[in-house]
């Protein structure tokens, strides 16, 4: 088929087209004319595929050949250039806009230059300002909870420290003012009223001194020997005389300690002032209590004598009576107790031998089957020497012994004066213990007993459990 040959069979419209020429050379292919299509294979054996036209929709991944007319794409870059033409309007009133602003523009340039490092000024003024208003901000502290330590913030005052405080006039203000060491210094103003409130004198109250009094006691403390020939003294319009000696009446004198008379008796009445305190001190020292301890060191004399309360001279007969340091004399003795002094009749003074007697020794208590029922063994006040006690069961039992009179005496709810286990062993012998206290115990009111079978006073002994031998008085 020929090149560029025109159709016109029947209702065509007279379209020219293009027969496809290829040629190779090789690997390289020409073509006249304007095809689309894809060329694969390989050497010797190409194969060339014409895409595809149409209009509509492009399918994804298909190769398409289409008039402008027909593409979506062509379409929408319709629409944009009409788009583009509004913006050529639009950019020509701009144009005019810029034209009319060109003067606003060179002003700005112009002031630009000169504003720029303002504008940095500002800038970092106003960064500055930032970090002021932070640090204010960290220093408020909203109370709503409670105080945390190295949380919590508020903001804090201080005061200024000025050794000569300014003076600040009516309407004005002013720091507070604190001292040296940061405390706030407060001057009463005026009258302070103080509410009514309790008022304790616990306490050391200092009596403070005025300043012109205070002031002389400081001079005075201060004042030592090196200052008294310093000292000029005018007494009214008199003369001052200088020297040891009497001082004379009305006559100021200046005059070294050494050699001032009344200094001199001032250092006698010290010595004597320190004899007396070491007598005191002996004094106190003899004092045991509330009572005075003597030592008589001599014999007294024959005569009316008194030693405390004794009347000496009724008491001792006449002659050479010794008290405190004995002598051994046929007198009456103190201490060592002559023989002679004693009346006669069986009386052992000094050799004391062991005597039996027939009256006036203790008085014997035997029961034996004494149980939970207390028993008066002295209805009033007694002592107590000494106790033999037997039990004849297995199981210990316990002996009671109550200062309280028999008819007040609860066995189990009245607490014992004293109270002794009982051991036992079940057998015909029995087992005890035996109690002696020479010196005796007291009982004041009444000597009561009672046996049971517990500590607690509860549970009674089988007949003839216990046997009980007392001696009392």
């Amino acid at each position: 088929m020929a090149d560029n040959v025109t159709a016109s069979a029947g209702t065509g419209d007279g379209s020219t087209f293009v027969t496809a020429s290829f040629s190779w050379s090789g690997d390289t292919a020409n073509a006249c004319g304007m095809f689309s299509g894809i060329l694969s294979g390989s050497e010797g054996s190409w194969t060339y595929t014409l895409n595809p036209g149409g209009a509509g929709a492009v399918t994804a991944g298909v190769p398409r050949v289409t008039h402008a007319s027909n593409d979506p794409v062509v379409t929408l870059l319709t629409a944009m250039d009409v788009d583009t033409s509004a913006m050529v309007v639009d950019l020509a009133a701009i144009e005019v806009l810029a034209t009319a602003g060109n003067n606003y523009l060179s002003t700005i340039q112009n002031n630009t230059t000169g504003g720029t490092a303002l504008l940095a000024t500002i800038d970092t003024a106003a960064g500055n300002m930032v970090t002021s208003l932070q640090i204010i901000d960290d220093a408020i502290y909203a109370d709503d909870a409670d105080w945390v330590d190295g949380t919590s913030k508020h903001i804090l005052t201080g005061g200024l420290y000025q050794s000569s405080p300014q003076t600040i006039t009516d309407g004005d203000v002013g720091p507070v003012q604190v001292n040296s060491r940061g405390y706030q210094i407060v001057t009463v103003d005026g009258t302070v009223t103080v509410d009514a409130h309790a008022v304790t004198n616990a306490g050391t109250f200092v009596v403070q001194e005025d300043g012109a009094a205070l002031t002389a006691l400081q001079v005075m403390d201060d004042w030592d020997e090196s200052d008294r020939a310093k000292v000029n003294i005018i007494v009214g319009q008199a003369g001052i005389t200088a020297g040891a000696g009497a001082v004379a009446a009305n006559t100021p004198r200046v005059t070294h300690a050494s050699d001032d008379p009344a200094v001199a008796l001032l250092v006698t009445i010290d010595e004597d002032t320190g004899a007396i305190k070491t007598a005191v001190e002996i004094l106190d020292n003899a004092i045991s209590g509330s009572e005075m301890q003597v030592d008589v060191v001599a014999s007294l004399p024959a005569g009316d004598n008194n030693i405390g309360n004794v009347d000496v001279a009724s008491a001792l007969p006449a002659g050479a009576n010794a008290i405190g340091k004995l002598a051994a004399n046929s007198g009456v003795d103190i201490g060592d107790v002559d023989v002679l002094s004693v009346a006669a009749g069986t009386n052992l003074i000094g050799d004391v031998g062991i005597q039996g007697r027939t009256t006036g020794g203790l008085t014997p208590y035997y029961n034996n089957d004494i149980d939970e029922t207390a028993v008066a063994v002295k209805a009033g006040t007694g002592t107590l020497y000494a106790i033999h006690a037997i039990n004849t069961t297995a199981a210990p039992l316990f002996l009671q012994f109550f200062n309280v009179a028999q008819g007040g005496v609860t066995v189990g709810t009245t607490t014992p004066t004293m109270q002794f286990i009982v051991p036992g062993d079940a057998n015909s012998d029995g087992a005890g213990f035996t109690f002696s206290v020479p010196q005796g115990i007291a009982f004041a009111t009444a000597i009561t007993a009672a046996c049971s079978t517990d500590s607690e006073g509860d549970g009674a002994p089988s007949a003839n459990a216990c046997h009980v031998n007392l001696m009392y008085k």
